[in-house]
C-alpha cells in the first residue's frame, strides 16, 4: 500500500512540474549617466566582464580561456568548475543599440541573455534580460520558479558595477575633452 501511495505522489509531482513553464525569461533595468556608447562598448567586450557583471566565474580557481578576445560578435570565454565547463560567447551585436549572448552551461542548459541600450538626454537605459529553456527536466522547469530571485541580484549587482565604472569613464572623457579645448 505505501507503495503505491508513493507511487501515485511521485506521479503527481512530476506532472505537475511538466505543467511548468518550460522557458523562464526576467530582466533588470538601470539608468546610467553616460552615452550610450560607452556603456556599449564596457558590455560588447566580454574581457571587461570580470570588472562589472555578476555573471562571471568567481573562484580564483577557475582558470578563464578567452575565445576571439576583444569585443563583438563571436568572442567570447569558457571556464571550468569541478562540475562542469561553462562557455559564454557574443552571438550578435548591434552598435550601440544591443548585445546577445548565449551562455552554454554544458550538462545542465543553456540561458540567452540579451542587453539593450537606449539613450536620451545623455542618460542610457540598460535593459539585461535572460531568457533560458528549462527543457523537461521536472527539477530544471521546478528550479526555475526560482530563477528570478536567485540570479536577479546578481544582474542588479552587475548593473550598479557597469554604472559605476562607465559613470567614472564618461566623467575622465570630460574631464580630457575639456583640457584639449
Amino acid at each position: 500500500m505505501k507503495t503505491r501511495i508513493t507511487i501515485v505522489i511521485l506521479f503527481l509531482f512530476i506532472s505537475g512540474t511538466l505543467l511548468l513553464p518550460r522557458m523562464v525569461s526576467f530582466e533588470r533595468k538601470i539608468a546610467i549617466e553616460a552615452p550610450q556608447e560607452v556603456v556599449f562598448n564596457q558590455v560588447n567586450d566580454l574581457c571587461s566582464w570580470g570588472k562589472w557583471s555578476g555573471l562571471t566565474p568567481n573562484c580564483p580557481a577557475d582558470e578563464v580561456n578567452y575565445l576571439n578576445a576583444g569585443p563583438g560578435c563571436l568572442a567570447g570565454y569558457s571556464w571550468e568548475t569541478s562540475a562542469q565547463t561553462r562557455k559564454v560567447v557574443v552571438t550578435a551585436a548591434a552598435p550601440c543599440d544591443s548585445v546577445l549572448v548565449v551562455m552554454d552551461f554544458m550538462r545542465h542548459s543553456h540561458a540567452t541573455t540579451c542587453f539593450r541600450f537606449t539613450e536620451e538626454n545623455g542618460t542610457t537605459t540598460v535593459i539585461w534580460q535572460m531568457e533560458a529553456d528549462l527543457g523537461n527536466n521536472p527539477l530544471s522547469r521546478l528550479s526555475g520558479l526560482f530563477f528570478n530571485h536567485l540570479l536577479g541580484p546578481d544582474l542588479e549587482r552587475g548593473l550598479k558595477k557597469l554604472k559605476k565604472m562607465t559613470e567614472a569613464e564618461a566623467v575622465h572623457r570630460q574631464q580630457i575633452a575639456g583640457r584639449q579645448n
